[in-house]
């Protein structure tokens, strides 16, 4: 890391008056459409166990679709939330899907 300088990085160009450094406009990404709710909801037994050791499998086949870019995101999270870095064991989430999705 000798002789890399940062200083580009951390450089606070002047803006404006008025101009907002940070997040001004709200975003909308539609996430109350996300199929990973459906998912969450699949989870939910899973999800209420007090701990990952205890969860009770969950076996679901779902439907997906090519606007369906970023499945598992936010289930990932609730289960992240609840247990922690080590998550769930293995299988114990067992989400097959039917379709084709993804980036393209």
């Amino acid at each position: 890391a000798q002789g890399l300088d940062l200083e580009p990085l951390f450089h606070v160009p002047d803006l404006p008056e008025g101009a907002v450094r940070h997040q001004a406009v709200g975003q909308e990404h539609g996430l109350e459409k996300a199929l990973d709710n459906e998912l969450i909801k699949l989870a939910a037994d899973a999800l209420a166990a007090p701990d990952a050791t205890r969860a009770a499998p969950v076996r679901a086949q779902v439907a997906i679709r090519n606007i369906n870019r970023t499945v598992g995101t936010m289930l990932g999270h609730e289960v992240t939330k609840k247990f922690g870095g080590g998550g769930l064991p293995d299988d114990t989430v067992d989400i097959t899907f039917t379709g084709s999705a993804g980036q393209s």
